[in-house]
């Protein structure tokens, strides 16, 4: 059975990833390609996890085994369907972790540990990172009508996720950076453009 081809996108809150990543999936879908769009909560266990997340402030480890647990229950659904599909596009997966809650050596040693646990083949997928400034994302998260408890977080807790995700990139293969100060469509063209080079397609007149 042939894998699809995992595209996993990252960035702080307000980048625009989960924007850009459900019009990815909707370009797929319409040019041919059996499509998947998953936020890493999406699945039945994930969306009971992700209410406890965010609905309760826990100790940094307790929050680092409940979101390992949500990747591992989204890893589980898709094991039934994945044979299904060409592409999966998935919102966020460990480096979120890592970038979120690995705030300490012995935090990251954990969460590296849980990864490779849980994902194994899973891991060799590619990362499409919106680098959005914290000052833009804040910018458009408090135009948002609802913001939920890590959304609502300050521009310094933002600007310290940012900078670990930059250090965390530099060590992870298959990583595609995404100016995402553009508007919609100016981004959507690069992540369109992007994804078809790494299907061995090229992009159609229309994006």
């Amino acid at each position: 059975m042939r894998k699809p081809t995992w595209i996993v996108f990252e960035g702080i809150d307000g980048s625009g990833k989960t924007t850009q990543a459900k019009r990815l999936n909707e370009y797929l879908t319409a040019h041919g390609y059996r499509s998947l769009y998953k936020h890493v909560f999406d699945s039945e266990a994930g969306s009971l996890l992700r209410t406890l997340f965010i609905d309760n402030s826990f100790s940094n480890k307790v929050e680092i085994l409940v979101l390992s647990a949500a990747r591992q229950a989204l890893l589980d659904e898709l094991s039934e369907q994945v044979g299904d599909y060409d592409v999966l596009v998935v919102d966020r997966f460990f480096l979120s972790i890592l970038a979120m809650q690995g705030r300490s050596e012995d935090d990251r040693r954990l969460i590296s540990y849980l990864r490779r646990t849980i994902c194994g083949p899973q891991d060799a997928h590619y990362i499409l990172h919106l680098h959005t400034p914290p000052e833009d994302c804040r910018k458009r998260l408090v135009r948002r009508t609802a913001q939920d408890r890590i959304e609502a977080k300050g521009v310094e807790f933002h600007r310290e996720v940012f900078d670990r995700y930059r250090m965390l990139l530099a060590d992870e293969e298959r990583v595609f950076d995404i100016d995402g100060r553009g508007d919609v469509e100016d981004v959507h063209r690069s992540v369109v453009r992007t994804t078809m080079s790494l299907l061995g397609a090229a992009p159609t007149q229309q994006v």
